[in-house]
């Protein structure tokens, strides 16, 4: 006798869950993320940890005079300072990198080419296994 393939029923059975809420409430707490984001009046940056920029808030665009974030990301941060501010910056990168806190002052340039001197907290953030997988940058002029 031949087998037949077992038959998937067009009814959901009584095992089937409806995602729907869950996909509301994953939407939501995305919205609430991005909307803390955005919501502090200081330059927030989020980084890889090899320095490029993933993501920056609406006040770090007008820090560093960027007329939408698309402008910044995927830019090495090591651009952002000048030469002394580049130097200083690398150190606080190695030490988030290492799990640490960094804290600096350095000039940070623009993309207009203006600089002003910031006050930059550097700070790790860990995957579920405890490596830094991205930098958060926060800064203050």
């Amino acid at each position: 006798a031949t087998s037949r393939p077992p038959r998937v029923s067009d009814q959901p059975s009584s095992a089937t869950t409806d995602v729907r809420p869950l996909a509301a409430a994953l939407h939501e707490e995305a919205a609430l993320r991005a909307a803390l984001f955005e919501a502090t009046t200081e330059c927030v940056v989020l980084l890889e940890p090899d320095g490029r920029l993933v993501a920056v808030n609406a006040a770090g665009c007008a820090l560093l005079r960027a007329p939408r974030e698309a402008a910044l990301v995927g830019r090495a941060w090591a651009t952002l300072w000048d030469d002394e501010g580049r130097r200083v910056a690398h150190a606080a990168l190695e030490r988030a990198l290492a799990g640490g806190v960094a804290r600096f002052q350095a000039r940070c340039v623009a993309l207009d080419g203006a600089a002003h001197r910031v006050d930059v907290t550097l700070s790790p953030i860990r995957g579920d296994d405890g490596r830094v997988v991205r930098l958060l940058l926060v800064a203050r002029d």
